[in-house]
């Protein structure tokens, strides 16, 4: 506007004097104030445009989280174009110093902001999160990683208030802006990098903290899976008979019951909200059916202690008042009638607080049970039967302690006693102790069970004795006790390595009982090498006694011999031949087709090997003479090859192979005596003559025929 007053001054003067009687003054100024009226009513369009800019920047500073910053940017940027529609110059300028106002004011709101994020959050519940129980399964919908999404998004979307808004733009309403215009940032999104990042910290710490906190209690209803994932018949076989553990799991359950109640805020973490009402109620019906099933186990466990200890109370009274400790009570029965007394004293004490304990058990159980089980006895009847045994008990310790020297001498003269048995014991231990591994596991089985029951007679004996000179204050007499034990220890691995080798021993005279002809010896070979195995496979300390060695050899000694098992399974050995082998090997069987695979290895096959293998040579050349015998009967057996002649008669054909077949035949006939076996077969000799006279009248025969056919 200055521009255009400026414009028509010099248009009135240009460069001459303009004087006041000039022709056209009057429109000049005429023009000129309205010029100026027009500068005048721009200026304070601008100033009141100015005010109310400043108006909303003070709004904006001083703006609380009530207020809705966008419409206060709203009506900046109102402004800004109204400015821009009147035409106002260097109106961009001013905008980017208007933006740098606002900016400085949305950092102060983005710290606020931030500080502001908690409270904000713990006004509103906008993540909800459910414990639910789906088939016998708790589990949380949604998952804890997208409630953290969530809570991280709702931090995003509380600072996006502000960093969200949008920047005072001077050219809206300009068809063609500037390129400048174009790369300036749309919205206040990059002032978070001018937030101390204390407060960011802050706000992520919050959350985490949050997560934390629901994490935990969500994590208190998850424990109680437990309850669907355990069945009573588990948990009876866990904690089988043992009273005072089903009492603490009843106690536990009441206590973890009584955790339930949980306050109506207590599912509340900032804007996260868990609902538990259903899993609670649930888990409370299963609460109250664990309780009902453990009181009346419970029950049933405490009724049957009750009458097992009952009993036991009985019967240590039955026996106490059996026992007579006078002079002329014999040996046995006195040492066993002061250890009854020793046992009986220190078992008080232990059944006292056992009692003790059925009684507290009793009280609660009464307090939430009124069905009792049939054979159910009150702990009072416990409590006097421990009192009656006590004052007996009392009796029988008075006695013992005024007749003390007469029992010292008792027991003395026990203790001699059974030293002499026990070492007469481990005399005969040592001499009959089944060490030798020609011991077959049965009677060497047998031998450790004799021994076993007489050394744990005698150890029972030393027991009885020690806890008798304890009670009579007696020093220890030379009872060797220690040797006992050693030979206990000795019998117990020596039991164990028996019991190891009995199964493979018992396993290779299964294998070795098969009658050799008709046995699979391929199959043998292979359960042989099963059963090698099988023994190198067992305990070292089981391989360092004899009775290992000898099971091993033998099994080793089976395998060795399966190439001279295989010959003698030759065709050629016949029943001749098995009588020399039987006197080879001693062996009295008559019929060799009950002879077993036992028997041969037994009797020394491997020892006798060559003379084995000679007689089966012998009967493998015997065959090779028989089948040549047999070869020559096949040959000659058959009819000759005839051709019709002249449609008359028959006549011989080949007589050049039959004279070759012949001649061949007799030649090796002649051959035969030489051999070493000719004379070892019965057989040979009568055919071998029979077929040689048999061959020298065919070719008589044939030198005829031949003339005839000429």
């Amino acid at each position: 506007q200055l521009s255009a007053i400026a414009e028509v001054i010099k248009l009135a003067f240009g460069n001459k004097r303009v004087k006041w009687d000039s022709k056209g003054l009057i429109d000049w100024v005429g023009q000129l104030v309205t010029l100026v009226e027009q500068l005048e009513g721009r200026v304070y369009n601008l100033l009141v445009l100015r005010c109310k800019l400043d108006d909303e920047l003070r709004a904006l500073s001083q703006a609380n989280g009530d207020v809705n910053l966008g419409e206060v940017v709203d009506s900046v940027q109102k402004i800004v174009d109204d400015l821009s529609l009147a035409g106002y110059t260097n109106l961009s300028e001013y905008c980017t110093t208007l933006d740098q106002r606002m900016e400085a004011i949305l950092i102060t709101k983005v710290e606020e902001a931030l500080e502001r994020f908690g409270t904000a959050c713990d006004a509103k519940k906008e993540i909800k999160v459910s414990v639910v129980i789906q088939d016998g399964i708790i589990t949380v919908e949604p998952s804890m990683s997208s409630v953290r999404e969530e809570f991280i998004a709702l931090l995003h979307k509380h600072i996006s208030d502000i960093t969200g808004l949008s920047r005072v733009q001077s050219g809206r309403y300009e068809l063609f802006a500037t390129e400048s215009a174009n790369l300036k940032p749309k919205t206040f999104k990059d002032l978070l990098r001018f937030a101390r990042p204390t407060s960011i910290v802050k706000c992520y710490q919050y959350i985490e903290r949050k997560i934390k906190a629901a994490n935990h209690f969500i994590g208190q209803w998850m424990t109680y899976q437990a309850l669907w994932d355990t069945d009573m018949e588990s948990l009876t076989t866990k904690l089988a008979g043992d009273l005072g553990a089903w009492k603490d799991t009843l106690i536990d359950l009441r206590d973890a019951r009584g955790l339930l109640d949980v306050g109506a805020g207590d599912g509340i973490f900032g804007p996260i909200e868990v609902a538990y009402l259903q899993i609670q109620s649930q888990i409370t019906l299963k609460y109250d059916g664990w309780w009902h099933d453990i009181v009346r186990e419970l029950t049933q466990i405490l009724a049957d202690a009750v009458s097992a200890q009952q009993k036991t109370l009985t019967d240590s009274k039955s026996k106490l008042e059996a026992i007579h400790l006078h002079p002329a009570t014999n040996t046995s029965d006195l040492l066993r009638g002061v250890t009854f007394l020793r046992n009986l004293e220190q078992n008080l004490e232990k059944w006292g607080v056992c009692v003790s304990e059925m009684e507290q058990s009793e009280k609660l159980v009464k307090r939430y049970n009124r069905h009792m089980p049939k054979t159910w006895h009150e702990t009072s009847l416990l409590s006097t039967t421990l009192s009656q045994l006590g004052q007996a008990l009392g009796k029988r310790q008075l006695y013992v302690q005024e007749n003390v020297s007469v029992l010292q001498g008792r027991v003395k003269s026990a203790g001699e006693d059974l030293e002499a048995k026990v070492d007469e014991a481990l005399e005969k231990w040592d001499s009959d102790k089944p060490l030798s591994g020609k011991v077959m596991p049965a009677a060497a089985l047998d031998t450790l069970t004799r021994y076993k029951k007489l050394l744990e007679g005698l150890s029972a004996e030393v027991s009885d004795l020690d806890q008798a000179l304890v009670v009579l204050e007696l020093t220890s007499t030379s009872v060797k006790s220690v040797p006992l034990a050693r030979a206990l220890e000795d019998l117990t691995s020596l039991y164990e390595v028996w019991t190891h080798i009995g199964s493979p021993h018992d396993n290779l005279a299964s294998l070795l009982s098969v009658p050799f002809i008709g046995c699979n010896l391929r199959k043998l070979r292979g359960e042989l090498d099963r059963l090698l195995q099988e023994c190198r496979a067992l305990p070292a300390r089981v391989r360092q006694y004899e009775g290992y060695n000898a099971l091993h050899d033998r099994v080793t000694n089976s395998v060795s011999a399966y190439s001279t098992l295989s010959e003698l399974q030759s065709p050629a050995v016949q029943p001749r031949h098995w009588v020399d082998i039987s006197k080879l090997l001693n062996i009295s069987e008559i019929n060799h087709e009950k002879i077993t695979v036992g028997t041969l290895l037994d009797k020394g096959l491997m020892v006798r090997k060559g003379d084995v293998q000679q007689v089966v040579a012998r009967a493998q050349g015997e065959m090779a003479l028989e089948l040549f015998i047999s070869e020559i009967k096949t040959t000659w057996s058959e009819s000759f090859n005839m051709v019709l002649y002249q449609n008359r008669i028959r006549l011989i054909k080949g007589w050049d192979e039959l004279y070759t077949a012949l001649d061949d035949h007799l030649t090796q006939l002649a051959l035969v005596p030489g051999s070493p076996y000719y004379s070892t077969s019965p057989n040979i000799p009568p055919q071998h003559n029979t077929w040689t006279n048999n061959l020298t009248s065919l070719r008589a025969v044939f030198d005829n025929l031949i003339e005839v056919q000429r």
